[in-house]
């Protein structure tokens, strides 16, 4: 499961294969590791397991700064980081 938590302390647990559109914030990251682990299964690579994840933003939600990409491709660094994940900036940067 991975589970994130932001300063509001808002909970968010999911299953790695059974993200779900909620229209909520946490959509983003759910879209984020359905599409790398597509990414990584089309490479014919390994892909990665369950993880826990703490979130701390002093961006306020919406603010219109491109929070939601900054979002994605931080969190797919940390994952690719995590799990050395073979995967390039620039393929984040497409996924994300």
């Amino acid at each position: 499961h991975s589970q994130t938590k932001n300063t509001a302390s808002r909970d968010f647990t999911y299953s790695l294969g059974e993200e779900k559109h909620r229209g909520e914030w946490t959509d983003y990251l759910q879209g984020a590791t359905k599409l790398l682990s597509e990414f990584m299964r089309s490479k014919g690579a390994q892909s990665f397991g369950g993880f826990e994840a703490q979130i701390e933003s002093s961006m306020p939600e919406g603010s219109g700064l491109s929070s939601s990409a900054a979002l994605e491709i931080s969190f797919l660094k940390a994952i690719r980081s995590a799990f050395k994940l073979d995967v390039t900036d620039v393929e984040l940067a497409r996924l994300g």
